[in-house]
């Protein structure tokens, strides 16, 4: 997972550092959410694992960017 940190974290232009900060600028999250979907569709980790390396704290990570599969209800 550190490769892809690292490849994902130059694609999008910020240091691998601000992948795990508690902000949320726009960039960032995208950035996380690039991580996500691929370590987890793509390399087979548990949204679980991929929550706790990112530090994200709440639902497990989802590919789709929401916990629910965007199916919340309103």
């Amino acid at each position: 997972m550190d490769e892809l940190i690292r490849l994902v974290s130059d694609f999008v232009g910020i240091e691998e550092s601000e992948v795990f900060s508690k902000s949320r600028r726009r960039i960032i999250g995208k950035a996380r959410a690039l991580i996500a979907y691929f370590s987890i569709l793509e390399m087979g980790y548990k949204g679980t694992e991929d929550g706790r390396v990112l530090r994200i704290k709440g639902p497990p990570a989802s590919p789709e960017g929401e916990a629910d599969g965007g199916q919340a209800q309103v």
